[in-house]
């Protein structure tokens, strides 16, 4: 039987019904203490979790598909989730009420599935780490048959569900649920604060809000799809700082807080940079239009490199990208997500500056010192990357990186064939660095398999005969950069028998 998901007095009322205590009464009616609210009547009852829905064939032969995976485990595989991925791709939970409601038992199985499906990936033992992609598809099964149940629960389930079908080479299908959750959020009304709320459900909601247009705009880059959502609302209130979030009081209810002062958070700052990636884009589609001149590039260039550059300076002091705030954020367990913005301002950077790589365009100091600049980009990113996989608490494993360090790649490739540096041993370092993720996350991501030979393609460009004078900013190398969820033909000419990036990596 199908568990109701509002509360009677709510439903009569004709009004939304948002529970924010797992296991405990609706919002609504905890605030008339005098009200037994029927979802506490109706609170479903503990439950396992079965690894596989049932017509997933057998294929672990330690995990029976029917057999349901202990409690503890269960909680383990949700702290792999929230160590490696909570905060980076995504801000969709509360910490301490996720913990409760896995705890408790409370969580959907459609949301708790597509965290498990997560999790599984990170997990020590092959047979469970293989569970990813069955855990997967039992959220999306349990979704769709629910899918006109409009909640936040669901809401948070297409975000993961899209971050997963992302990374499992399905980019057709991070495309939908986005644009499914994006229209669900917008019938809650998630951008607009609800003064009933308690505090934790209206940053909850609000997170979830702007996770959505984070994953509208790179989704949309990645496919070259036109945006769903507006450029920027500034109605709708940006994220609180992220340890300040995670130490609110889960019990809280719906109780007034005590104002505080509002400090912004690291997805706040990533939200504010994100407002750079649409016009990058369309510049970059451009490369062709035949009245597109030269003075304008240059001007369009240098407005979105100011704005990324204020964006940069804007950064309070114990958020910009220096050893000492990389520790403070590592203690707080929030070092990935301080590292994944910063990462991405780079990668903005590389984005925009690309085309300034191309040897046959008119040389003038201007386009020299965007070179140089491109080049510094790129190898930013290379440091941040390899930062995350040194320093405790700031891992960056989700699928994203693959595809910001195939680009800082392509850079330095690019910097070692055609360059005349003498720091040529400090490149190559990058280079194998570099290799080294795109590497790890081809263990637990297979879209990385697409960045490999995105790479590859990248590399056959270079070191063709002739890729001195070939060697352009064009519709192809455009298609590189922005779509990298989209097939990429082949340019002409090929490597040796054999040759690969990741083959030849150490002869370069």
């Amino acid at each position: 039987m199908k568990l109701p998901t509002a509360c009677s007095r709510c439903r009569r009322r004709r009004k939304k019904c948002f529970r924010t205590k797992p296991g405990g009464p609706c919002d609504a009616c905890a605030k008339k203490q005098h009200h037994q609210c029927s979802l506490v009547l109706t609170c479903p009852q503990p439950r396992r979790v079965s690894p596989q829905p049932q017509h997933v064939s057998a294929k672990h032969n330690d995990l029976n598909p029917q057999s349901s995976l202990s409690h503890d485990l269960i909680e383990e595989l949700v702290e792999n989730y929230i160590y490696y991925i909570l905060d980076r791709p995504h801000t969709l939970f509360h910490l301490p009420t996720l913990r409760t409601a896995v705890r408790e038992d409370t969580l959907g199985d459609a949301l708790l599935s597509a965290i498990l499906a997560f999790g599984c990936r990170f997990h020590d033992k092959p047979e469970i780490a293989s569970l990813g992609p069955a855990f997967m598809q039992k959220s999306k099964n349990l979704l769709k048959q629910d899918m006109e149940n409009i909640c936040l629960e669901n809401i948070q389930t297409c975000v993961l569900l899209a971050n997963l079908s992302s990374s499992s080479k399905n980019s057709e299908s991070e495309a939908l649920f986005v644009a499914l959750g994006i229209r669900m959020a917008e019938i809650l009304g998630l951008d607009r604060p609800d003064p009933e709320d308690s505090e934790v459900l209206r940053e909850t909601k609000c997170r979830v809000w702007w996770t959505l247009f984070m994953a509208d705009r790179w989704s949309s880059v990645g496919r070259n799809l036109r945006r769903a959502m507006p450029d920027f609302n500034q109605e709708t209130p940006l994220p609180m700082d992220e340890d300040v979030f995670h130490h609110l009081d889960v019990d809280q209810g719906s109780e007034r807080s005590p104002t505080r002062p509002r400090t912004l958070g690291l997805w706040a700052y990533n939200i504010m940079l994100a407002k750079q990636l649409g016009p990058i884009r369309d510049l970059n589609k451009q490369w062709n239009q035949e009245d597109l001149s030269e003075d304008y590039v240059m001007q369009r260039v240098a407005d979105l490199a100011e704005g990324l550059q204020l964006w940069e300076a804007g950064l309070p002091e114990e958020k910009k990208a220096t050893e000492e705030n990389l520790r403070a954020h590592s203690a707080k367990s929030l070092g990935g997500p301080f590292l994944a913005i910063h990462t991405g301002y780079h990668q903005h950077f590389v984005l925009l500056l690309f085309r300034f790589l191309d040897l046959n365009r008119t040389q003038t100091p201007k386009t020299i010192e965007y070179a140089e600049l491109c080049k510094y980009h790129a190898r930013s990113i290379s440091q941040l990357v390899q930062l995350s996989r040194q320093v405790p608490n700031c891992a960056m494993v989700f699928g994203g990186v693959g595809y910001m360090t195939v680009a800082s790649s392509a850079v330095l490739l690019h910097t070692l064939i055609f360059g005349q540096q003498d720091d040529t041993a400090d490149i190559r370092a990058k280079l194998e660095s570099n290799y080294e993720t795109i590497y790890e996350l081809q263990r637990y991501w297979p879209s990385i398999q697409n960045s490999v030979k995105r790479l590859e393609l990248f590399q056959k460009t270079c070191t063709r005969p002739g890729a001195m004078q070939t060697y352009k900013f064009d519709k192809w190398m455009v298609r590189f950069l922005v779509e990298h969820h989209l097939p990429l033909d082949e340019p002409e000419g090929d490597l040796s028998p054999g040759e690969t990036v990741m083959s030849c990596r150490i002869s370069l």
